[in-house]
């Protein structure tokens, strides 16, 4: 059973969800009560939600604190390359600091659990850019996959490719877990992570050197995150 407590917005996450969604605080509590829970550290002090505004027909993360119900931010839940490629948000517990190793991103089902909740289609964009319910079947079968990192240092012209990882065909690619990657971002950028200023892996198909291969979506890192393990 769902609280009795009404989500409210902070004048910050006002001014957020009037500049990022066509949405009205009026209608904030109720979508929200639609939407679903994200994983979240269980001693923080905040908590996050996904829902899905009909009038932008998109998703989007709301960050709330658990005791009050009062949100402190409204987050978008992923981006679009000029191509269509997805970019899904990675997030960490800064507010509550209760886990500093704690990061997660928003994954597929995630946004298709939110869609069915909302009585909602999986909208064009989305649906060109390959997300599928589950139960249907993938178009085509690669031998497997590619996770590149891709990132840029202080004093870098361009951004630098890196072979992060390789997957076989009966991966998931959702289940990557998100830890694991910054773990492995960590490792291969060493005490470059000084001068570094923006990082993101890219999933891409096919079991290629780094840089090859048909791009299928990507997500970002907390650079803030990664070098906090370090410094």
């Amino acid at each position: 059973m769902q609280s009795k407590k009404i989500f409210t917005l902070t004048e910050h996450a006002q001014q957020r969800l009037s500049e990022r969604t066509s949405l009205s605080p009026d209608d904030i509590d109720a979508v929200l009560r639609n939407g679903v829970q994200m994983k979240y550290p269980s001693l923080s002090t905040r908590s996050m939600r996904l829902f899905w505004s009909a009038p932008d027909d998109r998703a989007y993360l709301a960050v709330y604190d658990k005791l009050t119900y009062e949100i402190i931010t409204i987050r978008h839940a992923y981006s679009f390359h000029r191509d269509g490629v997805v970019r899904w948000r990675s997030y960490t517990d800064h507010g509550g600091c209760s886990d500093p190793n704690f990061s997660e991103r928003v994954k597929p089902r995630h946004v298709l659990k939110c869609l069915k909740k909302a009585g909602a289609s999986i909208p064009h964009n989305l649906y060109q850019a390959g997300l599928r319910p589950a139960a249907e079947p993938p178009e085509s079968h690669p031998k497997g996959y590619t996770l590149n990192l891709r990132y840029r240092l202080i004093e870098d012209d361009y951004p630098p490719v890196r072979l992060l990882k390789r997957l076989t065909a009966d991966q998931i690619l959702d289940d990557v877990d998100t830890q694991d990657l910054y773990a492995l971002t960590r490792e291969i950028l060493g005490e470059a992570l000084g001068s570094l200023v923006e990082a993101c892996i890219e999933f891409k198909e096919g079991k290629n050197n780094a840089g090859v291969g048909r791009l299928l979506f990507e997500i970002d890192l907390d650079v803030e995150h990664l070098r906090a393990k370090v410094f």
